[in-house]
Parts: structure tokens; sequence; C-alpha cells
């Protein structure tokens, strides 16, 4: 069963232009959210309650730019 939710999720996330990740994420099993994370994501890197940025396991770090910090 929990092959099966994470093949949907990754199903759902990669055949949709669009995807409401608040709602979506409430209708699934956390268990597989946090499963699905650690199999993508290799560090997250949080200062005073924002996300700066986020390094996904095939080497690739997205970094956020937040309006008012300059």
């Amino acid at each position: 069963m929990e092959k099966a939710s994470y093949f949907i999720l990754s199903q759902q996330l990669t055949d949709k232009r669009e995807v409401d990740y608040s709602k979506y994420v409430r209708k699934i099993d956390p268990r597989i959210v946090k499963d699905f994370l650690r199999s993508v994501v290799q560090n997250f890197c949080i200062k005073n309650g924002r996300v700066e940025s986020v390094r996904f396991k095939n080497g690739i770090e997205h970094t956020f730019l937040y309006r008012g910090d300059e």
C-alpha cells in the first residue's frame, strides 16, 4: 500500500502543471509525504523561520529570495 501511495504521489506531482500542495498534502498519509521528501531532498536551509534554500539529491539547489530583505 505504501509503495502504491508513493507511486500515486509521484504521478500526481508530475502530471499536473499546477498543484495545490497544501490541499494535496492534507489528503494523503503524512508518512508518504515524509518518505517522498526524504527520497528527493538532501537539505533544507531555514533562517528566521523562512526557507532560504533547498538542496535536492540530484545536486540542484534552489535559493529563495524574499522581497523586503534587500
